[in-house]
């Protein structure tokens, strides 16, 4: 197998019979010692996900014909992660408008099954934010959205929570099968919400690029 480090060529130490997460593991510990983590893996051609958790880490070294992987430092990786999620959002807002339609013309098949890979999508979000906002080191509690309105101003954090809500309550309208209710809250509450999330990402991405290394 051929072994490529930012499109430089590293020896493999490991045997045929190691595990990619073997490679992937010792490259990353000799990352550490230079500020770096593995942020993009290619398999074969194909990219792959999160190592550390992807099945494809358990594929043998003498099955692949070659990995090509790049580093990058923590914080900017986060801060890309960051403007790839909020650039993710508008498709979650559409998704959720969808559902809502599909449940209005009594389509309930159709629409759980898009309300399924939205709360996915939702779950996988969330999860990429709050890892980024950890290695930038900025709680969303920190990061205030000023409101045109008479309206109290809101954290990042306060409209996650009430995000985090509605998809709760959402939750209870789904296994009740009160469709009517969770169209409503999708479309006239959680989807308006939408922009609101993308502007306190906005406002933690300017933060983390004016906070110093």
């Amino acid at each position: 197998m051929e072994l490529f480090l930012d499109e430089r060529p590293l020896e493999i130490t490991e045997s045929d019979d190691s595990a990619l997460r073997d490679i992937l593991e010792r490259v990353s510990d000799q990352l550490k010692d230079q500020g770096r983590v593995i942020c993009e893996v290619m398999v074969d051609g194909h990219y792959e996900g999160d190592w550390e958790r992807d099945p494809f880490g358990e594929r043998r070294i003498a099955e692949v014909e070659s990995m090509r992987l790049k580093s990058e430092e923590p914080r900017k990786l986060a801060v890309r992660t960051l403007y790839d999620i909020v650039a993710y959002m508008p498709k979650v807002k559409d998704a959720l408008i969808n559902v809502s339609a599909s449940l209005q013309a009594r389509q309930e098949e159709e629409a759980l099954r898009l309300l399924s890979q939205v709360t996915e999508t939702w779950v996988e979000l969330n999860q990429g934010y709050s890892r980024a906002t950890q290695v930038i080191g900025i709680s969303p509690s920190e990061v205030v959205i000023q409101s045109s309105t008479d309206q109290e101003s809101q954290t990042a954090e306060d409209v996650q929570n009430e995000a985090l809500d509605l998809l709760n309550q959402a939750a209870d309208f789904l296994d009740e099968r009160r469709y009517l209710e969770l169209s409503d809250v999708l479309e006239y509450e959680l989807a308006p919400l939408i922009p609101v999330i993308e502007e306190s990402m906005y406002l933690l991405i300017r933060e983390a690029e004016k906070k110093p290394h």
